[in-house]
């Protein structure tokens, strides 16, 4: 080599060298101060209670304190759109649950974000079917009952969900065209009021999670004509599919992390280890088993596939539904 090629490699690993140790050693700091998850949903919830434990779990991993800013309103769109606009160093990531980044941007002329352009999935973090639910002395006593007499009386029957384009919405509407069923629809401003007025009889029907359901049904107040799950869920092993008078019918919601998109891989990597740690745990395995879901704890890759193919499955029922909002 000669003595000018030797010192234009060296003046090359000069520049070169301490950036990659710099970037490095930026990677190995992380983190070295607070975490915070931005969760759209109201303090005391569910989510907000279960994204609480997770964090508490995940931050022992990290050596660092996980705070959670709750941003609740517009069907997830305010903490999501939030979120997307954070720096991307890990820093700040975002909790979701699989509407928001699913659905929601097929349905709102302006959400807030793009799904794909601004974030990166981290993990799925626990899933479950929606229960379908009548008051417990109902006269309907099965899911074939329900096909029956929605078809008799075709939208005399009336059905609640949280809103127009919710979580619970969904899987209603996706039962209406599958079962070919008409129902009329009851919007409310979320879960907790409309399942007074399904005890009382106000309203005939309506789909619900199991966090917010199992506790009325296992008083005696609600009664389950089945989950909206393709075979038996472990976690509610004596609840018998829909699937099972309406072929094929499905409706898995689960919620997951994301960080901005553009965020280092090593940092994703450590955001994605603490909580897989976290979501991995026997103690949480336990609590979810208790609200009646199932802790994912998957690969980010995984969660990616996740989004892509119910962001298509979604959008494709928004069309069929010529579903818009404001």
């Amino acid at each position: 080599m000669s003595i000018a090629m030797k010192v234009s490699l060296n003046l090359i690993l000069s520049v070169v060298l301490p950036t990659v140790s710099i970037d490095h050693a930026l990677a190995d700091d992380f983190p070295s101060k607070p975490i915070k998850i931005i969760v759209s949903a109201q303090a005391g919830g569910a989510a907000d209670i279960s994204t609480r434990k997770i964090a508490a779990l995940a931050a022992q991993r990290l050596g660092q304190p996980i705070v959670i800013d709750n941003r609740p309103g517009a069907s997830g769109n305010i903490g999501t759109a939030l979120a997307a606009q954070a720096a991307p160093d890990g820093y700040t990531i975002a909790y979701f649950v699989r509407t928001t980044l699913t659905l929601n941007p097929h349905i709102y002329t302006n959400p807030g974000f793009d799904t794909f352009k601004d974030f990166a999935p981290i993990i799925v973090s626990y899933r479950g079917p929606a229960l379908l639910l009548v008051k417990a002395d109902a006269s309907l006593r099965s899911m074939a009952d329900l096909v029956r007499a929605a078809k008799d009386a075709p939208g005399k029957l009336r059905y609640a969900s949280g809103g127009t384009g919710g979580p619970t919405y969904l899987p209603m509407e996706r039962l209406k065209l599958a079962a070919g069923i008409d129902l009329m629809h009851i919007p409310y401003k979320g879960d907790a009021q409309f399942l007074p007025d399904l005890v009382s009889g106000q309203v005939e029907v309506a789909f619900a999670y199991s966090a917010s359901a199992l506790p009325l049904v296992r008083a005696g107040k609600l009664r389950i004509l089945g989950v909206s799950a393709l075979r038996r869920f472990a976690p509610l092993p004596d609840v018998t599919p829909i699937a099972e008078t309406v072929p094929g019918f499905e409706e898995i919601m689960w919620s997951g992390f994301a960080a901005p998109a553009k965020i280092a891989p090593e940092r994703l990597r450590k955001l994605h280890a603490a909580l897989q740690f976290a979501l991995r745990s026997a103690e949480l395995k336990t609590y979810f088993d208790g609200l009646g879901y199932e802790a994912v704890a998957g690969t980010a890759e995984e969660a990616v596939a996740q989004l892509k193919a119910d962001y298509e499955r979604d959008g494709k029922l928004a069309k069929q539904l010529a579903l818009r909002l404001e």
